[in-house]
């Protein structure tokens, strides 16, 4: 499929290959007609016919990121041969569900009924009461999905934050022994940390592998250097822009700048990732 890609070199639009998704982008304004769009999607479909692979029409999309709410009506639609692309408000790309004004308040609902099922599943399921014997089923069926791809979802607003927290909340109180213990007490007692906390280690830690190029990401399309005028603090300062809507001003480009300038200068400099991982198991200041 990699070839499919060079067809869109000459349009303004994008394309994004993952195994055999594909996902095609552009930018205009809402209420507009995107022409580049619309040769984008005609490109697909005589590229399909060429290598004869038959796209599952009924997987296709059309999805809008947008502040302001317009009714499908009103929408311009594209189609793929004589099949009307329906218009989504939450697609799941790659396991994260997407919300048109990017809150994933959808995305966090389901993984919070995924967690509370299996949470209870295990300790129902197993025979034994031993809170390390649960513990270890709780982090390696349960956490894993509170904590899937948590750099392009993380929430911000407290509602969002304590109902994932409610999760680990609830496990821990039903564990033999803990439950007339507070949750910061339990916390402790398991030697766990509280989940809004290792979602900003692990912003961190992909800030990091993206400034060392640990990953193939272009540093300059998430951050801008800070001026290093001043003597105080590490060299690899964020710049932090002043940003106007939430979406924007709560994305992980923007919310991890002051966790990562007040990091140390000798966890900033670690000189791999493991060292990084180690010495930024800090407690950082909520």
């Amino acid at each position: 499929m990699n070839d499919l890609a060079d067809g869109f070199t000459n349009l303004n639009c994008a394309i994004k290959l993952y195994a055999d998704d594909a996902k095609l982008y552009s930018s205009y304004k809402l209420g507009e007609y995107s022409l580049a769009l619309v040769k984008a999607v005609e490109y697909l479909a005589e590229w399909s016919k060429v290598w004869q692979l038959q796209i599952a029409n009924s997987k296709c999309v059309a999805h809008k990121i947008s502040t302001l709410h317009v009714s499908a009506t009103d929408l311009c639609h594209y189609a793929i041969n004589d099949y009307k692309l329906q218009w989504s408000d939450c697609t799941r790309d790659l396991g994260v569900y997407m919300d048109s004004d990017l809150k994933f308040t959808q995305h966090i609902s389901k993984i919070v009924h995924v967690g509370h099922t299996r949470a209870a599943l295990i300790l129902k399921c197993f025979l034994t009461r031993a809170p390390d014997v649960l513990l270890k089923a709780y982090c390696a069926y349960v956490r894993p999905i509170l904590e899937y791809c948590t750099p392009v979802w993380s929430p911000h607003h407290a509602g969002l934050i304590n109902a994932i927290e409610k999760v680990q909340r609830r496990f821990t109180k039903r564990l033999f022994g803990l439950s007339c213990l507070s949750y910061k007490d339990r916390l402790l007692s398991l030697k766990l940390e509280s989940l809004h906390v290792r979602r900003i280690k692990n912003d961190v830690i992909m800030c990091y592998k993206i400034i060392n190029g640990l990953v193939s990401i272009d540093y300059s399309e998430f951050f801008v250097s800070a001026a290093s005028d001043r003597t105080r603090g590490h060299n690899y300062k964020l710049y932090i822009q002043n940003c106007r809507l939430d979406a924007r001003k709560f994305c992980f480009a923007r919310r991890v700048c002051p966790v990562w300038n007040n990091l140390p200068y000798d966890v900033v400099n670690a000189c791999s990732l493991n060292s990084f991982q180690r010495k930024a198991g800090i407690k950082f200041d909520l």
